[in-house]
């Protein structure tokens, strides 16, 4: 199994090489080191970053990962292991790093030298195992903690080929139906989450199989999420701002909207068939029955490209309802007995028409 890997990656790291022009004395046969040395040149090139292909670093990607996994099988039955679990992982830099979690079937008196891997010495450590160190009292269960810090699918963490995560060991949560599982608490992967090391799909996926005190830790997760949308859409605010303030041509009177004043000149026409004008994503305020409330909530119909705009807000402040109005198209339908219309004529704001598209239908409609 070993050697297939190996020679796999070889296969690629050659072809990969002739494609992007970097000369490779590589066979087969060559030593870890070699390839590793390979690996690094040739994965420069493909990167994306550096004007290479995605497909073709996710491909290189794989093969290295299979070798690493297929050198830990292979040497697991000599280091005596009794659970083992081995991941590669992503770091900011574009290198990878290697996760691996051994438990031996008895006790090991040997340095870490004995597991290194194309030349890189293991940084071992029998603490911090998301965030714990080892319970003598429950020593299992933190070993059990450090397997699935190793096994989960954190940010980073390659991929095959297939989409399938990269991975490979013979011990896992016990939702795999894997033949040596171990049971899985809430507050392991809500440290991994709570640590940036999870995204928050995942960690509820896991929240859900672990079925470890799902209820408050899921509100927890919505609370967080409702105040990531806020924030993503302060942001938006706050460039939406930026951008119009440092604009001074945007300080004149508002132009005309060309699609609906051509639609408008359709009906001085005479045709068989008139076109509709469609609204998507606005909002539509229908048989508004006093134009003066369009009078007083003027700054708020004109949307604010700054903040948010509240309507419908209590003495108390506990039915408040706010929304980003910038840029959304409104619609409102009036007909003849509403009151106040002669404000369409006469309102400092309503009675120009570079403030409003006004569209007279047949008096047989009963609307305007």
């Amino acid at each position: 199994l070993l050697q297939r890997a190996k020679r796999a990656l070889v296969s690629i790291l050659l072809e990969l090489a002739a494609a992007y022009d970097v000369g490779l004395q590589l066979t087969r046969d060559s030593s870890d080191d070699a390839i590793t040395r390979a690996f690094r040149r040739v994965s420069v090139k493909v990167h994306p970053d550096k004007g290479g292909s995605a497909a073709d670093a996710q491909r290189l990607n794989a093969a290295r990962d299979q070798w690493f996994c297929a050198f830990v099988a292979s040497h697991v039955a000599p280091w005596t292991v009794k659970h083992w679990v081995a991941t590669m992982e992503a770091n900011t830099s574009g290198t990878v790093h290697l996760h691996l979690m051994l438990q031996f079937a008895r006790a090991q008196n040997c340095g870490s030298s004995r597991f290194m891997f194309e030349g890189t010495r293991p940084n071992a450590s029998t603490q911090d195992y998301l965030g714990e160190g080892l319970c003598r009292k429950k020593l299992q269960q933190s070993i059990d903690r450090g397997m699935f810090y190793v096994w989960a699918d954190k940010i980073g963490t390659h991929r095959l080929p297939d989409g399938g995560l990269c991975v490979s060991g013979n011990y896992q949560p016990c939702w795999t139906k894997a033949t040596l599982s171990y049971q899985v608490l809430g507050k392991w992967p809500e440290a991994l989450w709570k640590q940036r090391k999870l995204t928050s799909d995942k960690y509820e996926e896991y929240l859900y199989l672990t079925r470890d005190g799902v209820l408050a830790r899921k509100r927890n997760l919505d609370a967080v999420r409702e105040h990531e949308v806020e924030a993503a859409e302060a942001a938006v605010i706050e460039a939406n701002t930026k951008r119009i303030r440092s604009n001074p041509a945007l300080y004149q009177p508002f132009p005309e909207v060309p699609v609906a004043s051509a639609w408008l000149a359709t009906f001085c026409e005479d045709r068989l068939r008139y076109p509709l004008l469609v609204v998507h994503d606005g909002i539509i305020l229908d048989d508004v029955r006093d134009l003066a409330f369009l009078a007083e909530h003027q700054e708020k119909l004109q949307g604010k490209y700054d903040a948010r705009v509240e309507f419908a807000t209590t003495p108390g402040g506990t039915c408040a309802y706010s929304k980003y109005l910038f840029a959304v198209p409104i619609a409102v339908t009036i007909n003849h007995s509403t009151r106040n219309i002669d404000f369409l004529h006469s309102h400092d704001w309503l009675k120009h028409p570079k403030n409003r598209v006004l569209v007279n239908f047949p008096d047989i409609l009963g609307q305007v």
